[in-house]
């Protein structure tokens, strides 16, 4: 069998195959097979130029990309395609602000309205430069990112520590310090906001960055506190015994042993908390 011959009988059978995976759903060989004919093809394409052709499956698609694609399509359903329209939907919902915000920001003022969607006929960069100089909003950005991670690594700190022993039982009443910490969820933030800010101000903690950041500390303990004791609840109380028997205190337990093993739950809580502070 000549060179020729032998690239035109795999192009067919790779054709067929195509054919009988998309269109028939019943694939003759598997996709491993499928990817040796592809190479092998390939080899021989690449050996003998003479006889490319711009129909061939090698000219079209890759073989890891055709690989993913087939698996992809025959994995496709009718509720599997609704979805995927639907999760795409919202994508765009959940994008258009943010394009909006920046588009918006690279526009003249009567621009914006006149021309929502369509991007600024010419940038205009310096809207960034007086935004840091009248508004300060460098320094506002600054002030926000510190308050929130201070806030988040105290946060951490305490609710790890509490979590554990309520998690553990190892204080009597644990069970009901849990509940009185979720029961916190259901007071409102801005029932809370006049007595907050007078007791501030009682205690001269006005303009300071500590005491803001307890603030927000104490009004995330309860969700942070919801994730982590859940979290710890699921570890088995073996890896404590083993801890105890190594040598290691309640503290080295906790923040050597317990903290690892959590941290999937404590980036939960890390990531819920900044978002609450920062916003």
């Amino acid at each position: 069998m000549t060179a020729k011959e032998k690239i035109d009988q795999l192009r067919a059978e790779l054709h067929r195959h195509n054919y009988n995976y998309y269109v028939l759903n019943a694939p003759e060989i598997s996709d491993k097979e499928f990817d040796d004919m592809m190479r092998e093809l390939q080899d021989m394409e690449r050996e003998h130029p003479e006889y490319q052709d711009e129909n061939s499956p090698t000219m079209r698609v890759g073989s890891d990309l055709n690989k993913k694609l087939r698996k992809w399509f025959r994995g496709l359903t009718a509720g599997k395609a609704v979805h995927f329209l639907l999760a795409l939907l919202w994508f765009g919902l959940t994008l258009f602000p943010l394009y909006f915000t920046v588009v918006s920001s690279l526009k003249l003022d009567n621009e914006i309205w006149d021309t929502m969607f369509q991007l600024p006929s010419i940038p205009q960069w310096e809207n960034y430069f007086k935004a840091a100089e009248t508004a300060g909003i460098l320094s506002a950005i600054v002030n926000s990112v510190v308050i929130s991670l201070g806030s988040v690594a105290i946060m951490i700190v305490c609710v790890m520590m509490s979590s554990y022993v309520i998690a553990r039982r190892l204080i009597k009443r644990a069970k009901a310090l849990n509940l009185y910490l979720l029961a916190a969820l259901m007071i409102p933030l801005q029932g809370a906001i006049v007595p907050i800010v007078q007791m501030v101000g009682a205690v001269g903690g006005k303009n300071n960055f500590f005491v803001l950041m307890l603030i927000y500390v104490g009004l995330n303990i309860s969700i942070s506190s919801f994730i982590l004791v859940g979290y710890i609840g699921g570890i088995s109380r073996e890896i404590d015994e083993a801890a105890a028997i190594d040598g290691c205190n309640l503290f080295q337990t906790i923040f050597r042993i317990i903290f690892p093993i959590s941290m999937p739950g404590v980036a939960t809580a890390a990531i819920v908390g900044f978002l609450n502070v920062y916003n």
